[in-house]
């Protein structure tokens, strides 16, 4: 069964002001990478030099990228009804969200797995997750390599779930399925 693992890039953190730049994904079955999907987006604003320092996108590299409005589409077409993963995928579906697509995608939050499964890891996040379970983090805070990353991560997880005793396991499971842990 095939799931997406989506990652964007910003202009900031606030879902209601900030805007778009760079949307990743990739679509997955277990290890196997099945398809990848890139773009940069145009944000019709310029991107605040302490977000082009952490992501390395420039103004130019967004310049002459389509607008959020001509990319929707293609994003929703490649998620189809598959389920989708994210380390913190509220935030990335926030944003996408409110042009009204992805409402009804099953979604896991690697961050949230991560916080059950490793409830002594200290840091949750992506990097820090990564570097714990031996994940190249190169590229970090560009879309495509977060998905990259997070799909690795997301399949250590679930080893490390299956290791646990049945009774336990099934115990997170029930309690899954009544929180908004999986949503």
């Amino acid at each position: 069964m095939s799931m997406v693992v989506l990652d964007l890039e910003t202009t900031g953190l606030d879902m209601r002001q900030d805007k778009i730049i760079e949307i990743g994904m990739i679509r997955f079955d277990g290890v196997k990478v099945l398809d990848s999907y890139q773009t940069f987006v145009n944000p019709d604003r310029p991107i605040p030099s302490t977000v082009s320092q952490l992501t390395h996108i420039t103004n130019p590299m967004v310049a002459k990228a389509p607008h959020i409005l001509d990319v929707l589409d293609d994003v929703s077409k490649f998620v189809g009804s598959d389920a989708i993963v994210g380390h913190n995928v509220a935030f990335d579906l926030g944003f996408l969200r409110r042009y009204k697509i992805l409402t009804k995608n099953r979604c896991t939050d690697t961050y949230e797995l991560a916080s059950v499964l490793l409830p002594r890891a200290g840091r949750y996040k992506l990097s820090a997750l990564a570097e714990q379970f031996g994940i190249d983090a190169e590229g970090k805070h560009r879309a495509l390599a977060d998905c990259t990353m997070t799909m690795k991560l997301y399949n250590k997880l679930i080893e490390k779930a299956y290791e646990l005793p049945f009774e336990l396991l099934t115990a997170l499971i029930n309690t899954a399925g009544t929180s908004p842990w999986v949503g």
